[in-house]
């Protein structure tokens, strides 16, 4: 493969033609970097030709300043997007320098000391400690976007959060006033219903402590093992079937005869099959419930598939956000704070996996999760 030249495209600020050619001969004999000299004959010049053409630095004949000051350099360096600017001077002036370097100069060179390597080199650093300057800049503004969104995202949390603990808050303070007012008669009921919302707020307290968890092992990863997806389902049959057998709702699987191993946290992967068979259990008063594990050279897939009452296309899309709860949670009166989806995909992700749902309303829904089969 033939070596590229790089190209580069140097705009000399100059009204002398002799010190314009002394420049060309100079960077004519660059080696590896082709330098194109263009003129523009004073700042004002110079300043139409930065906008509208593109250059890849500045070189700066330090006698235009004579007449226009360090203003006009200020308002060269002003316009967008500006190239790195590098300054010749007839002799060496150290308060000269410092004010060069003051406005953005990249470099003060002298003609005295000038000669074609050094030159050069002036240059193709200017040009790179800009670039460098530039993707840090950039790179910075991208982590300050992150930062306001995570704070954004923060401050909506602890929002949603305070609103779902107020809930069964109010609910248990209310039922203690009624208690303490209350016959025999009634106080069975009232002990029942604030033993309802404390388990509410326990489950609450579990779910936000278990997606905490996630994040933290995601941004601290924990020891992760072969895991048998297949054992995992056996296992949570167990505890499911008992349940099936009381309900009008089939529970059923179908597992390839050999172990599919992935690379994850057994517990972890444990929880989102159980949320998924949860919902489904909750969402389908009538028909079955199909488990289903299949795989391929890289991927194990578990589909978790019901003939539920389904989900409107519009919720689809925030069926994963955090304390989400749709209208047929909503209509039904199921209980829940909507922080489970959030938090099996929160695990998906941090197994390095995908997760997606298919669902038609009166037809049932089709969750899928994909995770990569163990090394």
């Amino acid at each position: 493969m033939p070596f590229e030249i790089r190209k580069y495209r140097v705009l000399f600020l100059a009204n002398e033609p002799v010190q314009v050619a002394l420049v060309n001969d100079l960077l004519t004999f660059a080696y590896d970097v082709e330098f194109v000299v263009e003129q523009a004959a004073s700042v004002a010049e110079g300043m139409a030709m930065l906008t509208a053409e593109k250059f890849d630095v500045v070189l700066l004949d330090a006698d235009l300043l004579d007449t226009t000051g360090w203003d006009a350099v200020t308002t060269l360096r002003t316009i967008t997007q500006t190239p790195p600017l590098v300054i010749i001077a007839n002799s060496h002036d150290d308060m000269m320098g410092v004010q060069a370097i003051r406005h953005g100069a990249q470099d003060y060179l002298t003609r005295k000391q000038l000669t074609s390597e050094l030159l050069a080199r002036s240059l193709h650093y200017a040009i790179e400690r800009q670039r460098l300057q530039t993707e840090r800049e950039r790179a910075l503004e991208q982590a300050n976007e992150q930062l306001k969104e995570l704070d954004h995202l923060k401050g909506r949390f602890v929002s949603e959060l305070s609103h779902e603990l107020r809930t069964p808050l109010t609910s248990i303070q209310l039922y203690v006033q009624l208690l303490q007012r209350a016959g025999p008669e009634k106080s069975a009921r009232y002990f029942s219903i604030i033993e309802n919302q404390c388990d509410r707020l326990r489950k609450l307290a579990d779910d936000v402590l278990a997606l905490s968890r996630g994040e933290l092992t995601r941004r601290r990863p924990t020891a992760f093992g072969d895991v048998d997806l297949c054992a995992i389902v056996r296992q949570t049959m167990t505890t499911y079937a008992v349940a099936a057998a009381e309900t009008d709702v089939s529970l059923s699987t179908t597992l390839p005869s050999t172990a599919v191993i992935v690379t994850g946290e057994q517990n972890q992967l444990t929880y989102a099959l159980s949320h998924l068979l949860d919902n489904a259990y909750r969402f389908t008063e009538n028909g079955a419930i199909v488990i289903t594990i299949s795989a391929d050279d890289t991927f194990a897939t578990l589909q978790v598939s019901d003939t539920g009452v389904g989900i409107p296309e519009n919720e689809l899309p925030y069926i994963f956000d955090r304390f989400f709860r749709g209208e047929q949670a909503l209509r039904m009166a199921i209980p829940g704070n909507g922080l489970g989806l959030a938090i099996v995909a929160e695990i998906v992700l941090l197994h390095g996996g995908t997760i997606s749902v298919e669902s038609r309303v009166g037809e049932g829904t089709n969750v899928s999760i994909t995770l990569p089969l163990a090394a």
